[in-house]
């Protein structure tokens, strides 16, 4: 609603293109919908504003064009601000608020600040040619395990590659420390709970002693049993955790400037904080072409070399009020140091005229992520998920009607870049990309024509919904995947060591690959339960367990169905009892509960059957589907979304009635958020008569 004050975390993407009428993911009929609701009326908080500059520019580009509005008046009214927040601004931003001189003083702000961050400067010297990334990653690992002592506990090891952070976090587990991955290349449910279990690293947090090793793992020195959190950029941006040591790759400046800030990040006094700047042997020199990172540029190799020039006995102190005091004071010799930002094209009334046509969109029409990211910069990406319940050979119909039981939502999914998916499905296996990064913007590589030879090897759903979705087994339907669209992957088909990481669940370290249930409980705050052999088979093992996996083997077509759904009750109060495991199966257990209290209620879980011929092969399982709230998820509970059923009634309104009622609507809105009266009569008069049509039939 225009009249409720809203709050919607995003990303770059997903607001921007539809800032733009070209909404990833969105219906040709909700693209003005949504442009007219991000462009007004609106605060929009760029956060890490330095790591989305041709955003920035596109962002005052959309400023400038709405005081342009035929009716002038609506533009002051309604109105659309940007506020750049970023511990290292862009280039050219100069009104500010930071830390002042009385800062220094404030007992908590202060220690902040003047908490010094002693960094050893390292060169990796066997780390160049063709194994670099190995020898560098095993050095990595050296200085990480060299910072642990009786006071550094929790150690930060941040790299500027995907690669590199896996060979890292693969030699610390291989060796039996509590090594922890993080990339942003993961799944929002599998990223809250990996930070779910660093909340003792959080600032101001009690520290306390993680577990110690198993028996028969090698011991550390002092108390406790030290953790190592291995990351990428992903860490630099938005993150509270606090570091007793930290390692890192050399990056640019302000790269680097955001990685220490994860390092005593509280300013405690009783730790000594100490760091270690690791760099290849083949990057130290700006001049040479191997200089030229092919994440940072030369900035790199600059910021290297500024480094050794400003140490003593091969250490710098990285504390924010230290490095404040030795920053460049010439724009041009800093901005050599920043890792080069790229810039968008300059946005101009035709580009405006050609987004504006929605349905259907003009031709030639504009790409919206050269506005984004820039050009050559950001690859586009699409949204991945996996499926227990599906079957790569099975037709388009059955994907589609058993993947609507339960639509995928963006919390179960990995968002990865349409070149890495369109390699890995013409492949059949491919290894990381050496220069990958978690970094936004990151440049994309080049890439070349589709081919028509090229055989799809792995099958796979593109999820637009029950009417749009369609099965990608060719060429043809691999060049209509579009930025920002589902792609559905059976679970036998693997893939999610390629996309990103998903990290060992709790059955026995086997990841939990299918988060359908999870993610709609989440997403919506209503229980649903696939009662199927392949998704059963992943639960705890708990006596209830075995109720379910005969039920997952029952065709719900059959006349022993009463007798079946007659034991559901009990089987799911016995579930939620017998549930004590790890915190990703919570989800289940209050879900088992929620449905078993509807069976006791007037409104009864649905219970819908598998799509199938009832043969051997099909038509086995159903799903249990409840219609009442659960508690705790429903404040984290998404507004339904046009594909929700819950707004469907079967009340007969005349069209009179209903275009009087929409005229209505709209005059509220217009005249709530203050627009000009004139303005406010055309809204009125275009809801008036919207559904006018609908008379000849």
């Amino acid at each position: 609603s225009p009249l409720q004050p809203t709050v919607i975390v995003t990303t770059v993407d997903q607001f921007a293109s539809r800032l733009l009428f070209r909404g990833y993911g969105s219906s040709a009929g909700m693209r003005p919908v949504h442009a007219g609701l991000a462009a007004n009326d609106a605060l929009v908080f760029l956060d890490e504003a330095h790591c989305a500059n041709p955003f920035r520019q596109t962002l005052s580009a959309v400023q400038r064009y709405r005081s342009w509005a035929a009716h002038p008046g609506s533009a002051g009214s309604v109105p659309f601000h940007l506020t750049l927040v970023s511990a290292t601004p862009p280039p050219g931003v100069r009104d500010t608020f930071t830390a002042g001189t009385e800062d220094h003083s404030h007992p908590v702000l202060g220690r902040r600040i003047r908490a010094a961050k002693p960094a050893r400067l390292v060169v990796a010297g066997d780390a160049r040619g063709g194994d670099a990334l190995e020898r560098l990653a095993g050095r990595i690992a050296e200085e990480a395990l060299k910072l642990v002592d009786d006071q550094r506990r929790a150690i930060g090891i941040m790299v500027n590659r995907v690669a590199t952070a896996r060979l890292i976090h693969r030699c610390l587990a291989d060796g039996g420390r509590d090594a922890i991955l993080l990339t942003g290349r993961m799944r929002s449910l599998d990223r809250d709970d990996t930070v779910g279990r660093l909340k003792s690293l959080k600032t101001g947090a009690r520290r306390m002693e993680t577990p110690p090793p198993a028996e028969g793992q090698p011991t550390e020195p002092g108390h406790g049993h030290p953790r190592f959190v291995v990351a990428t950029q992903c860490l630099e941006v938005g993150a509270d955790l606090d570091f007793d040591g930290l390692v890192t790759e050399c990056a640019s400046l302000d790269a680097l400037r955001q990685r220490f800030g994860r390092l005593n990040r509280g300013g405690r006094d009783d730790i000594e904080a100490r760091a270690t700047i690791v760099v290849r042997a083949d990057q130290t020199d700006p001049k040479s072409r191997t200089g030229d990172d092919p994440i940072y540029g030369t900035a790199l190799a600059e910021t290297w070399q500024w480094l050794n020039e400003r140490a003593h006995n091969d250490e710098v102190d990285f504390g924010y009020g230290a490095m404040d005091e030795v920053l460049p004071e010439d724009p041009e010799e800093l901005d050599r140091l920043r890792q080069r930002a790229a810039n968008a094209p300059v946005m101009l009334p035709a580009h405006v005229d050609a987004w504006v046509q929605t349905s259907p969109a003009p031709t030639p029409d504009p790409e919206v992520s050269l506005f984004l990211h820039g050009p050559h910069r950001g690859a586009p990406e699409a949204q991945v998920c996996w499926r227990a319940d599906l079957q790569a050979d099975m037709n388009e119909g059955r994907q589609v009607e058993i993947v609507s039981l339960c639509p995928p939502v963006s919390s179960e999914c990995i968002s990865t870049p349409i070149h890495i998916l369109r390699r890995w499905m013409e492949e059949s296996g491919i290894s990381d990309n050496p220069d990958d990064s978690d970094l936004e913007g990151n440049p994309a590589p080049a890439q070349g024509a589709p081919r028509d030879d090229r055989q799809i090897r792995h099958r796979v759903l593109c999820w637009r919904g029950p009417e749009e979705s369609f099965l990608i087994a060719g060429q043809a339907e691999l060049r209509g995947l579009r930025p920002g669209d589902t792609v559905v992957i059976p679970a036998e088909q693997g893939g999610w060591g390629v996309f990103g990481h998903i990290p060992p669940g709790p059955n026995d370290g086997d990841p939990i690959i299918d988060l359908g249930d999870r993610a709609h409980l989440q997403a919506k705050a209503r229980p649903l339960l696939r009662i199927h052999s392949r998704t059963v088979a992943k639960w705890p093992e708990v006596p209830a367990r075995a109720f379910f996996e005969k039920a997952a083997g029952s065709r719900v077509s059959s006349e022993d169905w009463e007798e079946l759904e007659s034991e559901i009750p009990a089987a799911l109060e016995m579930l939620a009892s017998e549930i004590d495991a790890a915190p990703q199966w919570q989800w289940l257990k209050d879900t088992a509960h929620a449905l078993a209290g509807e069976y006791g209620s007037r409104r009864r879980p649905r219970a819908t059957p598998y799509p199938g011929d009832h043969d051997e092969n099909g038509g086995v399982g159903f799903v249990l589907r409840g219609s009442l709230w659960v508690g705790e998820y429903l404040a984290s509970a998404s507004t339904p979304t046009s594909e929700d059923d819950s707004y469907s009634a079967t009340v007969r309104v005349p069209l009179e009635h209903h275009l009087r009622g929409v005229e209505e609507w709209a005059k509220s809105f217009g005249t709530g958020v203050g627009l000009p009266d004139s303005l406010t009569a055309d809204l009125a008069l275009a809801a008036r008569l919207h559904d006018v049509g609908k008379s000849d039939s």
